[in-house]
């Protein structure tokens, strides 16, 4: 079966969907509660990933019935219902743009540059994004999957300079300090756990294996956060709840003969992943303004989903750890029960209406 011009494959999808879920244990300080040092958090990172394969199975219900495109899906329940689905996942990729934004600039400013105004990190980053975006999927599918080698060779690396300071024994029972803080830690984790809209978004640009590579991804990203997580405690212990950014403390600490302190690398990585996390972003946020206006163009539609995130990333930046603090994360919980979970089943019910035509499909995919 020959796949489709523009289609990725069910690989580069995982490596780009691992990446961007790795970016959220990059972007943890020690102002949340659940900080990457606490005794609960593997057993919050098993409950989650579990979550997240619970939550998604509504939309593969109405996969088998409406096909794998949620958005053409609610346009064929009636325009209007397709108009509101559109606009508000359009929304939630432009907030979670302007949130990658705003956490990587956070970081830059508060460990690089010091005294450098977040607007102009935050205008040339956005705008290399959208630009980014504008290439197309095809483009930041082959970025992911070189940025996905990188980021596997600097972690080893990391992690096995980590090795003379690791002990096991710093790795306390997750349920020693009491069952209170596993309940609310999952839910805050699943909430953060934005690229299961982004796996909805993208899944019908996969030719083939969409339930695997759901599967794999979330496999994956469970075992690369479980051994960032266990091995930064064990490492640190104590001392990377002291650290605003603990990841970038243990990427300091780290030392290979060869380059020496590898702080440097991680700056490298995070830069990357961010970079990659925003495009895609901002490509979704276009694909979904091109729903409700198709003459847009993608270079047109990639600049308003750019200004739109650059304008709430400077809203929020200056105010970054208090934002955190007050558990922002939480607020993603919403469109995530909404759009992965309520719309599907709501949809369901006319799955027969909803089913995809021959001509329909012909259309559509020549749009």
């Amino acid at each position: 079966m020959r796949t489709k011009p523009h289609d990725i494959s069910a690989g580069q999808l995982i490596m780009m969907l691992v990446l961007c879920s790795i970016f959220t244990m990059f972007s943890y300080t020690s102002g949340t509660r659940e900080t990457l040092s606490a005794p609960a958090a593997p057993l919050v990172l098993l409950l989650s990933s579990a979550g997240a394969l619970v939550v998604i199975i509504p939309f593969f219900l109405l996969k088998k019935h409406a096909g794998p495109d949620l958005l053409t899906a609610a346009y064929r329940a009636g325009r209007p219902v397709g108009t509101v689905t559109s606009a508000l996942f359009g929304l939630f990729c432009i907030y979670m743009a302007a949130q990658t934004t705003a956490y990587f600039v956070f970081l830059m400013i508060s460990t690089v540059y010091q005294n450098a105004p977040p607007w102009i990190f935050i205008i040339i980053f956005l705008l290399t994004a959208g630009y980014a975006a504008s290439l197309g999927l095809e483009s930041i599918a082959r970025f992911s999957a070189f940025l996905f080698a990188l980021t596997l060779i600097v972690g080893v690396l990391i992690l096995g300079s980590l090795l003379p300071e690791f002990e096991l024994v710093r790795v306390a029972w997750p349920l020693v300090d009491g069952p209170e803080p596993v309940i609310p830690g999952t839910i805050r984790v699943l909430a953060s756990n934005a690229e299961i809209l982004l796996f909805i978004l993208l899944v019908p640009r996969i030719s083939r294996g969409t339930g695997k590579a759901y599967i794999w991804w979330a496999v994956l990203s469970l075992a690369v956060c479980m051994a960032l997580t266990i091995f930064l405690i064990a490492a640190l212990g104590g001392f990377a709840a002291t650290r605003l950014f603990p990841l970038q403390t243990a990427a300091a600490v780290a030392r290979v003969s060869l380059f020496g302190r590898m702080d440097l690398f991680h700056i490298l990585t995070w830069t990357g992943i961010s970079f990659l996390r925003a495009s895609a972003y901002l490509y979704c946020g276009y694909t979904c303004l091109r729903r409700m206006a198709p003459k847009l163009s993608v270079g047109i539609g990639a600049l308003i989903c750019a200004v739109a995130a650059g304008i709430i990333a400077i809203l929020t930046v200056q105010k970054m750890r208090l934002w955190d603090e007050a558990g922002n994360r939480m607020i993603l919980i919403i469109p995530l029960v909404m759009l992965a979970v309520l719309l599907p089943l709501c949809l369901l019910p006319l799955r027969r209406t909803l089913a995809p035509q021959k001509q329909t499909d012909k259309k559509e995919g020549a749009s």
